[in-house]
């Protein structure tokens, strides 16, 4: 089952692609579906999720090869910033200024939860709002998304996990938020989400605001995968 982690991370939608390039899913067990368009950085970001029964590195790997043989450019995976605490490997095709990324998430039973995001780059820059919290001073590459039901920062600092949880601790205290369990703050029906993960250099953050819990949002659906181990359009 894909995680709520997974969920929020993706708000996914359907798997759509640009009509030179197919997503493919390696030995597919899961996909899920829920039927918005993500925001990130100013940006419209078509996005689609599934587990595969293979580990990360093997993904990745299928992945960087379908990038190459579609003829997308595709930089370095250790050059490659992630949007999330996750890795992720984007390809981009130069001609039709489109944008191909996978992020990786382990699972504990060895599977991997990947998302697929599908960014035109030649349209416009979209403005965005104000971030819901301050980011840890010093923060860098503060990248951003925001759907319907939830919006997301992340980004890097050289602080450890500890100081980044302490200073959120005494911001979201102030406002008013009570700390659950696993990184959660509540107040009312808000709910905002930490996570942390060591990151050359320091830590890289993930903040993430909802309203209620997305997982009893409607339109969330798990469907098994098509026996074709590709998606189309």
């Amino acid at each position: 089952m894909l995680s709520a982690r997974a969920i929020g991370l993706a708000c996914l939608i359907p798997f759509v692609a640009h009509a030179e390039f197919r997503w493919d899913i390696p030995d597919p067990i899961q996909v899920v579906e829920v039927p918005e368009i993500v925001r990130a950085n100013g940006h419209d970001v078509r996005l689609a999720a599934a587990v595969s029964k293979r580990r990360p590195q093997e993904v990745a790997q299928f992945y960087m090869d379908l990038f190459q043989r579609a003829g997308l450019y595709v930089a370095w995976p250790e050059s490659q910033r992630s949007s999330t605490i996750y890795p992720q490997l984007t390809g981009l095709d130069t001609e039709h200024l489109v944008s191909y990324t996978v992020i990786l998430q382990p699972n504990a039973d060895g599977t991997t939860t990947i998302v697929f995001g599908t960014t035109d780059l030649s349209k416009p820059t979209l403005a965005q709002k104000d971030d819901f919290l301050p980011l840890f001073p010093g923060a860098k590459g503060a990248f951003r998304t925001s759907t319907e039901g939830m919006r997301t920062i992340t980004y890097s600092v050289s602080a450890s996990g500890d100081e980044v949880a302490d200073y959120y601790r005494e911001v979201l205290g102030a406002e008013g938020y009570v700390e659950k369990p696993e990184g959660t703050f509540v107040r009312d029906d808000v709910r905002i989400r930490l996570l942390t993960a060591a990151s050359p250099g320091g830590t890289r953050v993930l903040l993430t605001r909802t309203n209620g819990d997305p997982l009893d949002e409607p339109g969330v659906s798990a469907v098994e995968p098509e026996p074709a181990d590709s998606v189309e359009r």
